[in-house]
């Protein structure tokens, strides 16, 4: 009787440890990966940057903006990097580049899927 109630305390102890590991790797894979460009202020009196046309965004909810990312610590002591849309940036478009105002460094320039607000995202540069 004590055999087979270890047996089965070990065997629901591993399955909990393998659905574990299991829901920690799909979370770390699920997490959408965007490109980024560092924002080239030419202008630092009055924090103007120059981006490439293709950051420009147009969301139904806040209009015309860029995506932009924001450091922040993890829990474990590691950087996290999370999503924000960033609306009231933008100075002007051309054909080429956009020109915007107290805009953060990092700028998404594309990404693999649609991005929400507050969303972790994992970057390549």
């Amino acid at each position: 009787m004590k055999k087979k109630i270890l047996k089965l305390s070990l065997g629901i102890f591993f399955a909990f440890g393998f659905c574990t590991v299991t829901s920690i790797r799909a979370e770390e894979v699920l997490v959408p990966k965007v490109s980024v460009v560092r924002a080239n202020y030419q202008d630092e009196m009055f924090s103007v940057a120059n981006l490439p046309a293709s950051c420009l965004r147009t969301d139904e909810q806040w209009g015309k903006g860029v995506w932009a990312v924001q450091e922040k610590e993890s829990i474990w002591g590691g950087t996290e990097y999370l999503a924000m849309f960033v609306s009231d940036c933008i100075l002007e478009e051309h054909e080429g580049y956009i020109a915007v105002k107290d805009c953060p460094s990092l700028v998404v320039q594309d990404s693999l899927k649609p991005l929400q607000e507050g969303e972790k995202v994992r970057l390549i540069e």
